[in-house]
């Protein structure tokens, strides 16, 4: 419940088919495919949600 990704692959090794953020619709579907929808929910919106709405990150 710790990952998140975002859309700067700057410097990264992207997955065959994956050349950039046109792509976060392919990724998803990779992930989703390998390691569940739930998942791949988490790693895609759910983390980050949960991260910025929590008080102790509250600005």
């Amino acid at each position: 419940k710790a990952v998140a990704i975002g859309s700067d692959f700057d410097g990264c090794t992207l997955p065959k088919g994956v050349s950039g953020v046109q792509d976060m619709d392919r990724l998803y579907a990779m992930v989703s495919k390998s390691f569940g929808a739930e998942t791949a929910d988490d790693i895609f919106w759910r983390n980050a949600y949960r991260f910025f709405s929590s008080e102790d990150t509250a600005l």
